[in-house]
């Protein structure tokens, strides 16, 4: 099974009496899958100390994968490959190319614009009840569409 956690859930994680045994349980059985989203809410946590705690579960847990890009560049880009009728591409390959010490290694200019993405990306969050009913309306005409052409 694979796992994408809410960078929430990695606070909790990295709180937690037992997050040894938990981590390495979870990593024995299942493939853990960072994103873009909790390195960049990594990155703004506050305290140093916090921050490296942070970056060293993430780093743990991704095992060396790429982050998985944000939200609404997979959007675009699996929307894009849709209307070419090419094949969904396999989410892991939805990166941008840079490992989750790519992130953290970050400086100047380019953490600055990393940090500038957080809001882009927060103000998102206010359209998904709305895409994922229009998405589960369009996923059953898709169906309906197949039906059809199956039929000719």
């Amino acid at each position: 099974m694979i796992y994408c956690f809410d960078t929430s859930a990695i606070n909790q994680l990295n709180d937690d009496v037992e997050r040894k045994a938990l981590v390495a349980g979870l990593l024995a059985a299942h493939s853990v899958y960072a994103t873009a989203v909790n390195c960049v809410e990594v990155l703004g946590t506050k305290t140093e100390e916090r921050r490296k705690e942070l970056q060293t579960l993430l780093r743990e847990l991704a095992r060396g994968q790429s982050p998985l890009a944000l939200p609404f560049d997979r959007l675009k880009s699996q929307t894009m490959d849709y209307a070419a009728e090419r094949d969904r591409p396999p989410s892991i390959n939805l990166t941008y190319g840079m490992s989750v010490d790519d992130y953290f290694r970050l400086e100047g200019k380019e953490k600055e614009e990393v940090h500038d993405l957080k809001p882009r990306w927060k103000n998102h969050s206010r359209y998904l009840p709305k895409s994922d009913q229009l998405l589960t309306r369009s996923s059953k005409r898709v169906k309906r569409r197949d039906l059809h052409r199956s039929r000719l």
